[in-house]
């Protein structure tokens, strides 16, 4: 009776263990994925989100299709309504549209997602979905109109479920997601950042050009250095309060004459070095 006993407790011992090492694994399979998830983020605010997201519905173009996978990962990134489209063999067309009660999913979220349903897909046997049988990976249902329901990944992930319970929910691992996020973010890193360039504007709000050169606009009006001026025949100068354009000598009153690049102040006179070409300012002094 001892020896029952002894076996019994020994055996529960061993399940508890394999329960805990299971949880464990669970756990650190999630943080790793979290990790990766991260990473993929942060390449969508330095690469750009829409390279992201078309990394992601590259990767599962091939078993979703194209424009369906391109639906989920955008529609999982923004939380809107997706709308699926399947082809049946007689050529009809079939639609479905859901919401993610998720809501806004992160990018590595909505990887990791759409490579759990796939698994959940695949396990059933199946390798071309249908948008329907799309619909129930991610939001439950049935596979076929004969077959047992399914819990959907968009489902459990929204009752607060993690990514690995929602794996061991469908008797998979993490270990295939991860290597496919690992991989996806190398790809991703090797891609050239996206760099934006802004072109200052002052007072007017405009970027004044001509004779196929830009100025900087001040509150005049008038062009700015390395631009034309406003006026006859002007080479480059800065507009002032005046409104005259650069000369190269000085010369009173609101319009000015002379050469080359120069400076007219507040009261329309033109200042600076001798240079060649001849300008006219005619713009207004400000008060």
């Amino acid at each position: 009776m001892k020896k029952k006993v002894a076996v019994i407790l020994m055996a529960g011992t061993l399940w508890l263990g394999g329960v805990a090492t299971g949880v464990v694994r669970a756990a650190d399979s999630d943080k790793t994925l979290t990790t990766q998830a991260v990473r993929m983020d942060r390449y969508a605010t330095s690469k750009g989100q829409t390279l992201v997201t078309n990394r992601t519905a590259t990767d599962f173009s091939s078993f979703y299709g194209q424009e369906n996978s391109q639906a989920l990962a955008t529609g999982l990134r923004s939380g809107s309504a997706i709308t699926l489209t399947s082809q049946a063999t007689d050529g009809s067309i079939s639609t479905t549209t859901f919401t993610p009660p998720t809501g806004k999913m992160g990018n590595g979220e909505v990887y990791i997602s759409m490579a759990l349903a796939q698994q959940q897909l695949t396990a059933a046997g199946i390798t071309n979905p249908t948008a329907q049988q799309t619909q129930a990976a991610m939001m439950g249902g049935t596979f076929t109109s004969d077959g047992q329901p399914v819990q959907g990944v968009l489902q459990m992930r929204a009752s607060g479920m993690g990514w690995g319970q929602i794996a061991q929910a469908y008797g998979t691992k993490l270990g295939p997601v991860i290597s496919s996020m690992k991989a996806a973010n190398t790809a991703l890193s090797r891609t050239a950042t996206i760099r934006t360039r802004t072109t200052p504007t002052t007072a007017t709000g405009k970027t004044t050009t001509g004779a196929g050169k830009s100025g900087i606009v001040t509150g005049a009006g008038g062009a700015g250095a390395g631009g034309s001026a406003k006026g006859a025949g002007g080479k480059s100068g800065i507009v002032t309060g005046a409104g005259g354009a650069a000369g190269g000598v000085s010369s009173p009153g609101a319009g000015s004459h002379g050469q080359g690049a120069g400076i007219v102040t507040g009261g329309g006179g033109a200042a600076g070095a001798a240079g060649g070409g001849e300008g006219k300012g005619s713009g207004r002094g400000g008060r």
